[in-house]
């Protein structure tokens, strides 16, 4: 934008590219929510569960802090949910998004590119033939 600024001397002009500017981008954004919620619609639920855990105990803390300002409940008993809270917060930041592809051949057939290129049973073949393996951490896997 700041190269912008410095040959486009009109501000009428300017206002009229940063309000492009801000058109596409938000476009571009509802685009690839809408791709995202199509093609994997359990990493959205996921992401949207957290996003939602974490709205829920950071309410709960500002309940508590509310609460401790009105003189409705002492600061050690408020300490002690504050703490709880902090913990869940903890929990929710540790853990990994728990994220259930219930099937994860009828996903690969419907969002996989391999599936624009090969018939249906040309892939139930290869989804045969995969093979699932686990390596442990720092396990060489190449060498």
């Amino acid at each position: 934008m700041q190269l912008v600024n410095q040959i486009v001397q009109n501000e009428e002009i300017l206002e009229r590219i940063k309000k492009e500017i801000k058109n596409e981008l938000k476009h571009a954004k509802n685009l690839l929510y809408n791709e995202l919620e199509e093609n994997f619609p359990e990493v959205i639920k996921a992401v949207q569960h957290k996003r939602g855990g974490f709205y829920l105990i950071n309410r709960m803390k500002a309940f508590v802090n509310e609460m401790i300002e009105h003189g409705q409940i002492d600061f050690k008993e408020a300490n002690f949910f504050l703490h709880e809270l902090n913990k869940e917060t903890r929990n929710l930041e540790l853990n990994k998004l728990k994220i259930d592809f219930t099937d994860a051949d009828f996903d690969f057939k419907e969002h996989c590119e391999i599936a624009k290129i090969f018939s249906n049973e040309e892939i139930d073949k290869l989804l045969l033939n995969f093979k699932e393996v686990t390596f442990n951490k720092n396990e060489v896997i190449i060498k």
